[in-house]
């Protein structure tokens, strides 16, 4: 294919993009032509964002053991991004809340989360490969102190 063919190509791609909803950027004209495209973006595309909603939104007579999402009562305040521990802490608080709010819901709905006392589960490593393990944790110890 020649050159000028290849042009031609390249222009009635222009004129086809020409119309529609994209944005052309091109090269410099002394190298080859590259054509980008680039769609513009809508933002805040309210209608599109509420049928998306409705699409994916669950059914309001699920059962809340069902989804289990838990909203804060509290926004996080972190007056500092970059204190760690701050921010650590806010995040723990923001947790640890969820957490007793999704224990009082689970009750509410009669649901079981705690272990039953009578509950025996085989251990993975014996008693005697643990007492080992136990063993040479004290020697090292003891190692260190002397």
């Amino acid at each position: 294919m020649s050159d000028s063919e290849s042009e031609n190509e390249q222009r009635l791609t222009l004129e086809d993009l020409e119309g529609s909803d994209t944005e052309m950027l091109s090269g410099d004209e002394d190298g080859p032509m590259d054509i980008l495209t680039q769609q513009r973006v809508t933002i805040n595309n309210e209608p599109a964002l509420k049928r998306l909603r409705e699409q994916i939104a669950l059914p309001s007579n699920i059962p809340w053991s069902e989804t289990q999402s838990i909203t804060s009562t509290q926004a996080i305040n972190v007056t500092d991004p970059d204190d760690d521990l701050n921010r650590e802490v806010a995040f723990y608080n923001q947790a640890l809340e969820a957490a007793v709010l999704g224990r009082d819901r689970i009750r509410k709905e009669g649901g079981v989360f705690e272990r039953p006392s009578d509950y025996f589960a085989e251990m993975i490593k014996t008693d005697d490969h643990m007492a080992k393990i136990r063993q040479r944790l004290l020697d090292e110890n003891a190692s260190i102190e002397a």
